[in-house]
């Protein structure tokens, strides 16, 4: 039992508020044989370095993990995987990686600790919500506080020793997860339903505000129309409709025009005295149209050449900000091996 809590503690995801913590408060939880003398049979040895290994397996591959203890040239934030058995580790076509753990991104990030375990385990960890609105994964530091138990406080209350992280009902979303509920899945397409319900409610808003735009921009209104969504009837239907300014419908009023309209057709053309001035102002202004109009469509071929230059900015930033990203967990590598 004392090694199963050692590897624990040393390895996996859940000690990471333990070992190596604030103010090294992690070595606590340590003998001093791991980190300063070793009692032989009553020759005292001093440890100038220590370390522990953990072979796990996934069910179909074998890793071998290794975390140092003390070490004088490497930060025991750093984690290195050897991609085989423990006692292959020494063949040179084993293959290792360095990965760092308690640190910033290290369950997100390619090169975190905690982002490789999960995606070795195949466990694929939902994400849940925080404290403050936002959505982040549900940390194995805070799964694995369900599968061991702390020997000082953990046999008082279950889960007493798990980290919160800022996720809101953490404990609840820990067993959901545990017991594979779908709990989580209904809370999760609850709120896609929501939004698409407030979605469908904006876009039926916008509608009925472009409909009365265009008929207030008539002088006329529309009436019985639902500002709401809802399923429409045929009664509903005919009910809606579009008044003219005086308060009657559009085919009275169209029926109004058109007698106007025939009216006026009866009247003789009268022939102005300044019928060539108004015709070559008519040219003129026919003129200026074209040329604006070759203009916009210039300034429309601008603009699909700038939002093509703005599609490829925006995919190189992407780019950038991977390299960045990579270069960043490079150095934070480097920094936890001290040469």
């Amino acid at each position: 039992m004392e090694k199963l809590n050692t590897c624990c503690n040393l390895l996996l995801p859940y000690s990471e508020q333990i070992l190596g913590g604030v103010a090294g408060i992690g070595g606590k939880v340590l003998t001093s044989a791991f980190k300063n003398v070793i009692d032989d049979n009553g020759t005292s040895w001093n440890v100038t370095e220590s370390g522990a290994y953990l072979e796990i397996s996934n069910g179909t591959e074998t890793i071998t993990i290794y975390r140092n203890i003390k070490a004088e040239n490497k930060d025991n934030r750093l984690i290195t995987v050897y991609f085989g058995k423990y006692d292959a580790i020494e063949n040179p076509q084993i293959e290792s990686e360095d990965f760092y753990v308690n640190i910033q991104h290290s369950a997100t990030s390619r090169r975190g600790f905690h982002s490789f375990l999960e995606e070795f385990l195949h466990l694929n960890l939902p994400l849940v919500h925080t404290s403050d609105g936002s959505e982040r994964k549900l940390y194995l530091q805070i799964i694995f506080s369900a599968m061991f138990i702390e020997q000082k406080h953990g046999w008082s209350d279950i889960l007493s020793g798990m980290p919160i992280f800022g996720i809101r009902e953490s404990k609840k979303r820990v067993v959901e997860y545990i017991l594979g509920l779908d709990t989580l899945k209904n809370e999760k397409e609850k709120e896609l339903l929501n939004t698409e319900k407030t979605a469908i409610e904006n876009e039926w808003k916008h509608l009925v505000q472009d409909i009365q735009k265009k008929v207030y921009a008539e002088s006329c209104d529309v009436v019985h129309i639902p500002h709401f969504p809802c399923v429409l009837s045929e009664t509903d239907l005919e009910r809606m409709g579009v008044l003219a300014s005086e308060g009657i419908t559009i085919g009275e009023r169209n029926r109004q025009l058109e007698t106007q309209y025939n009216s006026l057709r009866q009247l003789k053309p009268r022939v102005t005295d300044n019928f060539e001035s108004l015709n070559k102002e008519l040219s003129e202004t026919e003129s200026a149209i074209l040329s604006f109009e070759e203009i916009v469509r210039q300034l429309i071929y601008k603009l699909s050449v700038i939002d093509e230059a703005i599609h490829r900015l925006t995919s190189d930033i992407q780019l950038v900000c991977d390299d960045i990203r990579n270069n960043e967990d490079a150095a934070r590598l480097q920094n936890l091996i001290r040469i």
